[in-house]
């Protein structure tokens, strides 16, 4: 069985991946793995060319990212 991202085209990346996209993208997709709200940090224009950089490697920043590949730390009440 296919997962889902083969079946929507994406790709996972690692970091060596990373490196290969330009720096302006670079941080435009770290924001997004990490969980921040790139649509409030950014003009639309932006995030619409943004995208579609991305887009041609595979990245589709539009969509929500899957909790399982989310870079972030959930910590609970201490």
């Amino acid at each position: 069985m296919r997962s889902r991202s083969e079946i929507l085209g994406r790709r996972r990346f690692g970091a060596s991946a990373i490196t290969g996209l330009p720096k302006h993208l670079r941080r435009t997709y770290e924001a997004f793995r990490t969980g921040k709200n790139i649509r409030q940090t950014m003009s639309r224009a932006t995030l619409y060319r943004h995208r579609a950089d991305l887009l041609k490697h595979g990245i589709d920043i539009a969509a929500p990212l899957p909790a399982e590949l989310l870079d972030t730390a959930i910590l609970g009440a201490v």
